[in-house]
């Protein structure tokens, strides 16, 4: 009777311990669904980006600066397809590009001309000019004195075989006259004289009289340069794109269509030699 007793209390501690430690075991986690699972994967890997990627076709003209295998194409501003690039006959658009295609033997602004040094006599009659050694027309022909010379012939005189029908109006406002015109008293009309060539390199200018600033005169883009030979292959269409262009400038023509101008730099500058070709569109 006693050993039943004792076996009825062993069971009754083990049953109770069992239960015991069933309700001191932690609750298991809830399973995940629907809302806000779903909600903040939705936040993360969806959705729709606005303003980050462009579709649709482009059109219209771009203009600006392009970098190509050969260097940079700056398209310039639009020019008129009628220009003639003469600096005794340039006006409008093609006033513009003298500068860029053309030098005289002193240019403005401290730009190089094509004398390296001049000198002055001392009754201010005679200035002696030294040319740039090795200087070349965009051509290939050589810039000496008889090119000068025959530069100033064409400007001053009328009976110069590459005058053409030019008015030389900048030459007049400058000189006053042309060779051969004479006032009332018999004296010249023009202070400039005539040009004489002393070397291949030098040249000397002759006044009637004292021009003090003959330097600057000079400098007038009209006054640019042009290869004679060029201009006696072709006199009537020099400077259009039937004919030819011939100067010494930081530019020279590289290529003359219906549709553009283009210019590219002249590697035979004496000054700083451009980087970027120009192209100019015609209106």
């Amino acid at each position: 009777m006693k050993q039943s007793s004792t076996r009825m209390v062993l069971i009754v501690g083990i049953v109770l311990s069992l239960i015991l430690l069933v309700a001191c075991q932690p609750p298991a986690p809830p399973t995940e669904t629907g809302g806000n699972a779903n909600e903040n994967q939705a936040a993360t890997t969806t959705g729709t980006t606005t303003g980050t990627t462009t579709t649709g076709t482009t059109t219209g003209e771009t203009t600006g600066t392009t970098t190509g295998s050969t260097g940079n194409v700056t398209t310039k501003e639009p020019i008129s397809v009628d220009i003639v690039l003469d600096p005794v006959l340039a006006t409008g658009d093609a006033s513009n590009l003298i500068p860029l295609l053309y030098t005289g033997l002193v240019m403005e602004g401290g730009a190089p001309g094509l004398a390296d040094s001049w000198t002055v006599s001392e009754d201010g009659l005679t200035y002696t000019f030294r040319l740039h050694p090795g200087l070349t027309f965009s051509n290939g022909a050589p810039v000496d004195a008889d090119a000068v010379i025959a530069n100033f012939d064409r400007w001053s005189n009328p009976d110069s075989p590459l005058r053409g029908s030019a008015t030389y109006d900048a030459w007049k406002t400058a000189f006053g006259g042309f060779k051969g015109e004479k006032n009332a008293d018999d004296t010249p009309v023009s202070s400039y004289d005539g040009m004489e060539k002393v070397d291949a390199r030098t040249v000397l200018i002759h006044l009637n009289r004292p021009v003090d600033n003959l330097i600057d005169l000079l400098a007038n883009p009209a006054f640019g340069i042009v290869d004679p030979s060029a201009l006696g292959k072709d006199a009537a269409n020099y400077g259009t794109k039937a004919g030819s262009v011939a100067g010494v400038g930081p530019y020279m023509v590289q290529e003359w269509t219906d549709a553009h101008l283009v210019l590219a730099p002249n590697t035979g500058w004496i000054g700083t030699v451009p980087t970027d070709t120009l192209e100019y569109p015609f209106k």
